[in-house]
């Protein structure tokens, strides 16, 4: 059965690597077999979409993790979030003087 792919050379080492699913540098048999089943089918918009708003929770999370460990408080966090206009965060760090709490 055919899957589709058209892979070009240079991309053939990215294509190993989504391929290589334990990333221990070779591959498998069902290993082979599971990783190229996740390229039959369309991905449709919505699967993109979700993608997207997922991979943004992820960076909030990430960056409100990152604010705490860093000293800050994670209600003040929240609070700088809500008041961000378009939505980019850049490891912002935490304020002066903060002491760390969780909020």
């Amino acid at each position: 059965r055919k899957i589709g792919l058209h892979i070009d050379k240079d991309n053939s080492r990215a294509l190993f690597s989504l391929v290589d699913l334990d990333g221990n540098g070779a591959i498998e048999l069902e290993e082979f077999i599971e990783g190229c089943s996740q390229f039959v089918g369309n991905a449709r918009q919505l699967d993109i979409a979700r993608l997207r708003r997922d991979n943004r929770t992820m960076m909030v999370q990430m960056e409100e993790a990152l604010f705490i460990l860093r000293g800050g408080n994670a209600r003040d966090f929240r609070s700088m979030i809500h008041t961000e206009s378009n939505n980019t965060f850049n490891l912002i760090p935490p304020p002066s003087g903060s002491k760390g709490r969780r909020g």
